[in-house]
């Protein structure tokens, strides 16, 4: 999950209408004193947030989603899941470059000429006398 893939979260939320939750803070509950506009705002923020919430879950790779604590805040849960894919972006580079440098040393050691080697090499190849 890369930067891109974010970008990609938040257009798509924005383009069904259910990116007031990553933009905005969850509006304080309604009560019987709350006005038409107040209740509206609040309807529509849940709705973008639990759809948000079920969108980018639906997209989330299932490796790194079984390592995401539960939130019930689409804007949290993304935030969640760009902190961990930066995590395993570097936790990947580590081991790319553990690998790399292994398969160098083997190379290494494959190439390496054994003391055998070089006695048998310099046995078969021992310059003759000529009579």
């Amino acid at each position: 999950m890369d930067s891109d893939w974010c970008e990609q979260i938040k257009f798509h939320l924005g383009v069904l209408d259910l990116d007031v939750t990553l933009y905005s803070e969850k509006p304080t509950a309604i009560t019987e004193a709350s006005s038409d506009e107040e209740k509206s705002y609040y309807k529509h923020w849940d709705r973008s947030n639990r759809l948000g919430l079920m969108f980018i879950r639906m997209n989330i790779a299932g490796n790194i989603k079984t390592t995401l604590p539960k939130t019930d805040s689409a804007k949290e849960l993304l935030k969640l899941v760009e902190e961990s894919s930066q995590t395993a972006d570097k936790s990947l580079a580590g081991t790319l470059m553990a690998v790399a440098q292994q398969s160098n040393q083997q190379e290494q050691q494959i190439n390496a000429p054994t003391n055998e080697a070089i006695i048998d090499e310099l046995v078969v190849n021992e310059p003759q006398e000529v009579a």
